[in-house]
């Protein structure tokens, strides 16, 4: 299993906060419960690679820079 990496969550909580979206707007934007949103964020959990796209292409972050 691997292991989750707080860069991740990291970088996507600082291109959501630029854009002044809320943990809660975005889970809601991505449709995910908040709490597992909030979770990533942490470095708690990863995203599904499904999810992992979904979250860049709203804050606008390119894959390849993770």
């Amino acid at each position: 299993m691997i292991q989750p990496d707080h860069r991740l969550g990291d970088m996507i909580r600082e291109c959501r906060e630029k854009m002044n979206i809320t943990q809660e707007e975005m889970a809601e934007r991505v449709q995910v419960n908040l709490t597992h949103y909030g979770n990533i964020e942490r470095g708690i959990n990863n995203p599904s690679l499904p999810l992992f796209f979904k979250i860049a292409k709203e804050v606008n972050l390119s894959v390849d820079s993770y």
